[in-house]
């Protein structure tokens, strides 16, 4: 919750496709928008949306599949910069402003860089490059040697 909206999953029973997550100020009540994804990050004005899967590395590309960035109160949104084949959501900094991974393809190994990103233009700054390695733990639970502060391992779920 945000400035007094939510982020919920519409019905609240559907399978984890993640397709229709919305925001509104309740679950029955005010305008609500729908968004891709299955993990949802309101800016703290609930002007934007960051969502992303709950799997690090997707198998088949759903169009869910990758870090979607959306306007709800704001006409904005969009791509993030192409140089990182995926981005992880980190924390949102301030209203416009969250931090992210992006992972890019290195000579033997994907590196991972840390970036600042605006919702206002979608344009990201890399704060420190190649900090680790897009890599994953062989035993369960699959999990990358670094963590973002969402709350959640990042996690190649198969």
């Amino acid at each position: 919750m945000a400035a007094g909206q939510l982020v919920y999953q519409q019905p609240l029973v559907q399978p984890a496709t993640g397709l229709t997550l919305k925001v509104g100020p309740t679950l029955t009540s005010g305008t609500r928008t729908t968004f891709d994804g299955q993990q949802a990050f309101l800016s703290p004005d609930a002007r934007y949306l960051v969502t992303q899967p709950d799997n690090a590395r997707m198998g088949i590309q759903p169009s869910w599949a990758g870090l979607q960035l959306f306007g709800v109160t704001e006409d904005r949104g969009g791509a993030l910069p192409r140089p990182y084949w995926t981005f992880l959501f980190g924390q949102w900094l301030d209203e416009t402003t969250f931090s992210a991974a992006g992972v890019r393809s290195g000579p033997h190994v994907d590196e991972v860089d840390l970036l600042t990103c605006s919702a206002q233009s979608s344009a990201c700054t890399v704060v420190a490059a190649g900090f680790s390695t897009f890599t994953f733990s062989i035993a369960p639970p699959r999990t990358t040697p670094f963590a973002m502060p969402t709350g959640s391992p990042i996690q190649d779920l198969y």
